[in-house]
């Protein structure tokens, strides 16, 4: 099985504006806007506003069921103040969901289970998938390093560390867990 490629980017506010757009859905959450449109010929296309952006991302085919609530949450923590936790966090930073995009883009699959996305409370973003007897937890941080835990309970298979340039491993990690998932019985 293979990732999925979608096409983003983080553009000027002003560049969505003043389009006509025929919504198929529309959600707001924390004062942000999402709109999910047709895309010719037979794709999709999803337009997000965040703190002085828009997102926008493209696909041809089906929309990934995961895509949606991934970017909608991602969106979300953009909009957190210093200080959210009451603790002194940091604000999410920009570049971090830019990185969580590109790398959950890089390694999913359609069919990939949907990831928990958490804020970290240096700026940055955890992903994370607690089922079908996996663990996986990827810390993002705001100076780019990304670091990884995978549990297998099934195969007692254990590993984490620092990912670099090569996905390979994470990737791995996301088709035994995507696969098993579409396995488990409905609970």
């Amino acid at each position: 099985m293979s990732a999925i490629h979608i096409p983003h980017e983080l553009i000027e506010p002003e560049t969505l504006t003043g389009r006509d757009l025929t919504q198929d859905i529309r959600f707001d959450t924390l004062g942000t806007r999402q709109t999910l449109v047709p895309s010719e010929p037979f794709g999709w296309e999803l337009r997000g506003r965040v703190p002085g952006f828009g997102l926008v991302l493209k696909g041809e085919g089906d929309l990934p069921e995961w895509v949606l609530a991934t970017v909608e949450r991602l969106c979300d923590l953009l909009w957190l103040n210093a200080d959210w936790d009451s603790y002194g966090a940091s604000p999410v930073d920009r570049l971090t969901v830019e990185l969580a995009l590109d790398l959950l883009f890089a390694i999913m699959q359609k069919t990939s289970p949907l990831p928990s996305v958490v804020p970290t409370s240096c700026g940055g973003v955890q992903l994370e998938w607690h089922t079908a007897g996996i663990d996986l937890e990827i810390e993002i941080e705001p100076a780019g390093s990304i670091d990884v835990f995978f549990c297998d309970q099934q195969t007692n298979r254990e590993w984490e560390g620092s990912l670099g340039s090569d996905y390979s491993a994470i990737t791995d990690a996301i088709n035994s867990l995507t696969e098993r998932n579409a396995r488990a019985p409905l609970e």
